[in-house]
């Protein structure tokens, strides 16, 4: 095991260019919500696929969000909070009904690697 540790520690020095083998940065955003009415406060995080959201428990708050497939890859840092408005609170509001008037207290981006060779 340590040889084999070894090699590639060698190898990295030789050629450290990273190789993407198609990957890229997606963006992911994430939305904090204030306290809301609705029971249980203990529920795991849940998805509405079907609406492409999913939120949990964060907190005194709610923390909601997807993933933006229409954003170009790379490492995007700007929020849209009319995004909320627009593409997470539809599928929040379906799913459960005390989310029909969530109040979004601040938001943040996050990103993860896709694999673009494999859709």
């Amino acid at each position: 095991m340590l040889d084999k540790l070894r090699r590639c520690l060698a190898a990295l020095e030789r050629n450290p260019a990273p190789i993407s083998a198609g990957c890229h940065q997606r963006l992911r955003a994430r939305y904090k919500l204030g306290r809301l009415e609705i029971a249980p406060r203990r529920m795991p995080l849940t998805r509405h696929i079907s609406g492409n959201v999913s939120f949990r428990p964060q907190g005194a708050g709610y923390i909601s969000g997807n993933t933006t497939y229409e954003e170009p890859h790379g490492f995007n840092w700007e929020i849209d909070y009319s995004y909320f408005d627009e593409a997470i609170w539809p599928g929040l509001a379906e799913r459960v009904p005390a989310f029909e008037a969530p109040k979004v207290k601040s938001a943040w981006a996050g990103h993860y690697d896709e694999n673009t060779l494999d859709k």
